[in-house]
């Protein structure tokens, strides 16, 4: 699941926005093969489309310091290349998404 994390000053929300590509079948995805995203030059033979984006908007900001803490936060090498299904195992802290209107109905009865 791809999630959507904001914060601005106190304010944050994080929120599922769907699934990444790599995670859907490849004979379930009907686009043209030449604007399939695993056909990009971005795509990563293991990892596919996940990834991670951030941007921080403010001034006088110290971009070293950032970097470092960011660094700090990377799995090492070989935990980061050992599987997803050694990821899999650990408890999601985030919000489930909700892919039928129907399962939070259901789910409350």
């Amino acid at each position: 699941v791809a999630y959507e994390f904001a914060q601005a000053g106190g304010v944050r929300s994080v929120k599922p926005v769907g699934l990444w590509w790599a995670a859907v079948p490849s004979d379930s995805v009907d686009i043209p093969e030449e604007l399939r995203p695993d056909n990009q030059p971005d795509w990563h033979a293991e990892f596919g489309d996940r990834k991670q984006t951030l941007v921080f908007i403010g001034q006088d900001m110290d971009e070293e310091g950032i970097r470092g803490m960011l660094d700090d936060c990377l799995l090492e090498e070989s935990l980061a290349y050992s599987g997803l299904d050694s990821l899999s195992e650990r408890e999601n802290p985030f919000p489930r998404l909700q892919t039928n209107p129907l399962e939070e109905t259901q789910e409350g009865q």
